[in-house]
């Protein structure tokens, strides 16, 4: 916060656009020329990455027979070192966002677009999630935003928040439950499986006659 207040702007934008770009182009892949072939690592819809090779074959590494092995050597320490930041980049995102889910944090949209559509792995963070605006729940796709029917949904300017099955229909819920399912999606937090008690459901009387030990008191003042 401190660093950003210095430069005039917020610790969000700092997080957003320099700490978490690790080198994808807009489509999240990162080329890379071994001498006698060039190949992409690609990030995948589980934020892992493959390496996409010129027979239209994939593989977890950089191939190594034939290549050139100065070129070899560089590009594995970048590949290396790209996925090492990408999981710790991930692992930060995913515990911001969890506490934004838990205090209903909301970002203005210009912000949220500058993070969440221009950055190719934070995209496909929020891709595993859904949104809110103006009480319209929506998902990130390939093809753009889709609301819980799969109907293109067009991000206007008010904020966005994620989305809480306490503040969402039971249709509506039950609609992103099911794609999450049937597409084999793993959200980074149980988002949409999130337990939603019904207030009416608690008695007054539910703790009457429960015994307390003393020492829980102990130090509490």
């Amino acid at each position: 916060d401190r660093y950003a207040e210095i430069r005039g702007t917020d610790a969000d934008t700092i997080r957003d656009q320099f700490l978490s770009d690790v080198g994808l182009d807009e489509t999240g892949g990162k080329t890379y020329n071994l001498g006698n072939q060039t190949v992409t690592a690609r990030l995948q819809k589980d934020l892992s990455f493959l390496v996409e090779l010129p027979t239209g074959k994939t593989a977890k590494s950089l191939p190594k027979k034939g290549a050139d092995a100065e070129k070899y050597a560089t590009a594995n320490a970048d590949f290396s070192e790209m996925k090492k930041n990408a999981k710790k980049i991930v692992k930060n995102r995913v515990s911001i966002l969890f506490e934004d889910f838990l205090s209903g944090r909301a970002r203005k949209a210009d912000a949220w677009k500058e993070s969440y559509l221009k950055n190719p792995l934070l995209r496909q963070v929020a891709s595993l999630l859904v949104w809110v605006q103006k009480g319209n729940t929506f998902l990130l796709t390939d093809t753009g935003a889709v609301t819980a029917n799969g109907a293109p949904y067009s991000i206007g300017d008010a904020e966005i928040a994620l989305a809480h099955p306490m503040e969402m229909t039971g249709s509506n819920l039950n609609a992103w439950q099911k794609h999450f399912t049937a597409n084999g999606i793993k959200q980074p937090f149980a988002q949409v499986w999130e337990p939603v008690i019904n207030p009416a459901a608690i008695q007054g009387s539910r703790y009457q006659g429960v015994l307390i030990p003393y020492f829980r008191f102990m130090n509490q003042a």
